[in-house]
C-alpha cells in the first residue's frame, strides 16, 4: 500500500533513539517531521479544565493554548497559525482533532506528502488516534532499558534515578507490547540496536513496511539542515549531527552499578526477557518496588538540578523554560 497522507507515529520510551530515527526519515522526499512539541503530553491533563469543547468559546480558548505552546516550543517551528481559521475548517472539537489540524499546517509548509510526530508519549493514546484516523501507522522504537537508563541520567527530558527511569520503560514496553499483538498491521517493531547495526536494511524494511520507497538521502542526514539544528541547540541532542555509531550498546555494563542493574532487571526484567534482552542477575521480578527514600531525594535533586543547568548549557535552554512555565501555569492558575 502506499503511504500517500497516512499520519505515522513514533512511539516508546525517551532516550530510545527516536531523535535519530526523526533526522532519518525527516530526509525522505514525502515525509515531515518536525521536532514535536507534545500536545497530548501538555494538554490531555489538562482537558477538564477548559469544560465542554462542544461549546465554542471553550473549544477556541483549548485552541489558542495549544497553539501558543506550539508557538513557544522549545524546537521553534517556523509556522504561523490563524487560530480562528484553524478552528473553522475542524468538525469535531477535540484535542485529537486539534492535534492532526496543526501538523496538517505543518505540513503544508513542508513541500512533502505526509507527516510523522515523534512525540513518543502518544504511546498512551493510540487507540483514541486510530478511532479518529484509522489509517494512522505508528513505528514502536525498543531499546534495552538499561541503555535508556545510562542515556536518561545525562538527560533533561525523563527521569533522572534508575528506579524511575526502570518503572517507566517498564509500563511503556508492557503497553506497547500489548499494542504489537491488537493492532500487528499498524505497528512496526523496530528495535535501536538492530538500526545502529545495520542501518540501510533497517530503515529499507521500514520504508516498506511505511509504504515508502527507501531513498539513499535518508542516511546522509548529518548533512541536512535539520540534524544541524538538532545537534546545536541542545546537548541531548548532539549525536543526531553524527554518522549511526553502531558502538553505542550495552553501555551500562560500564556506566551503571552492579546495584542498579540489579534493581532495573527486578522491577522491569519479564519486559527485557520478552523483548529478548540477555540478564545480568537473576532475580525475582516485582514492577511495583516502591522507591526507596534515596531514590526520591536523587529523583527530586536532579529533576531541578539538570533542566537548570540545561538552561544555560543549551542554546534552547531559556525556550524549553518559557514552554514548561506556561504548561505550568495553565495547571495551577485555571
Amino acid at each position: 500500500m502506499e503511504g500517500k497522507d497516512r499520519p505515522i507515529f513514533i512511539i516508546g520510551t525517551e532516550r530510545s533513539g527516536t531523535n535519530l530515527l526523526r533526522v532519518i526519515l525527516n530526509q525522505h522526499p514525502h515525509i515531515h517531521v518536525p521536532h514535536p512539541p507534545h500536545i497530548h503530553k501538555n494538554f490531555y491533563p489538562l482537558l477538564s479544565q477548559y469544560g465542554d469543547l462542544k461549546q465554542k468559546p471553550n473549544f477556541l480558548r483549548l485552541a489558542k493554548d495549544v497553539v501558543r505552546s506550539v508557538l513557544w516550543h522549545f524546537y521553534p517551528w517556523e509556522l504561523s497559525i490563524n487560530v480562528e481559521e484553524l478552528i473553522a475548517n475542524i468538525p469535531t472539537p477535540t484535542l485529537n482533532s486539534l492535534f492532526f489540524a496543526i501538523y496538517d499546517e505543518s505540513l503544508k509548509v513542508s513541500s512533502k506528502s505526509r507527516w510523522c510526530c515523534k512525540s513518543t508519549f502518544v504511546i498512551h493514546h493510540v487507540e483514541s488516534l486510530l478511532n479518529d484516523r484509522p489509517d494512522s501507522q505508528f513505528i514502536f522504537m525498543v531499546r534495552d532499558g538499561r541503555d535508556v537508563a545510562v542515556s536518561a541520567k545525562k538527560s533533561v527530558f525523563n527521569h533522572f534515578h534508575t528506579h524511575y527511569i526502570a518503572q517507566l520503560w517498564q509500563k511503556e514496553q508492557r503497553l506497547g507490547l500489548d499494542l504489537l499483538k491488537k493492532f500487528p498491521e499498524k505497528i512496526y517493531l523496530l528495535r535501536y540496536e538492530k538500526l545502529i547495526s545495520s542501518p540501510i536494511s533497517e530503515i529499507e524494511r521500514l520504508c516498506q513496511f511505511l509504504g515508502e520507497s527507501y531513498n539513499s538521502e535518508m542516511m546522509d542526514y548529518p548533512k541536512s539542515k535539520e540534524a544541524r539544528k538538532s545537534s546545536q541547540l541542545s546537548d541531548s541532542w548532539k549525536n543526531t549531527g553524527q554518522e549511526v555509531l553502531s558502538n553505542n550498546q550495552k553501555k551500562y555494563l560500564k556506566e551503571l552499578a552492579p546495584w542498579e542493574i540489579a534493581l532495573f532487571e527486578k522491577i522491569a526484567g519479564a519486559e527485557l526477557q520478552e523483548l529478548d534482552y540477555s540478564m545480568e542477575t537473576s532475580t525475582d521480578f516485582d514492577s511495583d518496588l516502591a522507591p526507596s527514600f534515596g531514590a526520591r531525594v536523587s529523583e527530586s535533586f536532579y529533576s531541578l538540578y539538570f533542566p537548570l543547568l540545561a538552561v544555560f548549557r543549551d542554546k534552547n535552554g531559556w525556550l524549553r523554560l518559557r514552554q514548561k512555565l506556561f504548561v505550568s501555569a495553565l495547571r495551577w492558575l485555571r
